[in-house]
Order: structure tokens, then C-alpha cells, then sequence
């Protein structure tokens, strides 16, 4: 998420009111998760997986709706901040286990360039 939202210019707001960024977060969660489970790990809790039985309409309604609370784009863009390289490690490893899988990392490897290597 904190990717998508420093692809909307650090807006997790931004994000969640473009319903084509919406839909772009939500595949670059469905890499991350198939990633996962692709490499043996599971998704835990399995509920997380609810998301994409939804239909497309509710995902990017939930995604919105999660956005409204006035601290939620606080928070996240302030971490987005604090954590960069924490987060480009985080790009790294799940497009390193999707690899490894054989499954598609279009939207992470995406993300990931967001994130520069710091020297």
C-alpha cells in the first residue's frame, strides 16, 4: 500500500479515489500473496484472502472506504517515508520468492523502482 500511495504522489488518499489505482494495488497485492504462497508461505490470517472473492466493484469500494478515516493517509504516508529502504527490501524479497515460484511480478518490480537503492 505504501507503494501505491507514494506512486499517487505519497496520497494513499489520491490512490484510493482512482479506481484504475485501486485496481493496480490490488494486483500488486495479488503478486505479493501469491508470491507467498507460491514460495511455501502461507497468507496468514487466510481471511486477507477474502479481498479477491469480492467483486471487483466492493474491492475498490473497501479499498476507498478504508481511506476515509482522516489519520489513515497520515499514517501510511508518513511510514512510506520512514521506512523506504525497509520497504524496497520488502519489494525485493517478494519479487526474489515470486522468481523463484515462476509466478508475475509486474506491478511489484513497478513499485519497486519507487524505492531506490540508497548507497
Amino acid at each position: 500500500m505504501a507503494g501505491c500511495a507514494r506512486r499517487n504522489g505519497g496520497s494513499l488518499r489520491r490512490m484510493a479515489r482512482d479506481a484504475d489505482e485501486v485496481r493496480f494495488y490490488l494486483r500488486a497485492l495479488h503478486e505479493a500473496y501469491h508470491a507467498l504462497e507460491a514460495s511455501g508461505s502461507p497468507v496468514t490470517p487466510r481471511t486477507q484472502l477474502k479481498v479477491f472473492r469480492r467483486p471487483n466493484w466492493l474491492q475498490i469500494a473497501s479499498v476507498w472506504m478504508a481511506s476515509l478515516p482522516y489519520w489513515v493517509d497520515f499514517v501510511v504516508d508518513r511510514y512510506a517515508e520512514a521506512q523506504a529502504d525497509e520497504i524496497r527490501g520488502s519489494y525485493d524479497h517478494l519479487i526474489s520468492l515470486a522468481e523463484h515460484a515462476g509466478t508475475d511480478t509486474h506491478a511489484l518490480q513497478s513499485l519497486r523502482q519507487l524505492y531506490p537503492m540508497r548507497e
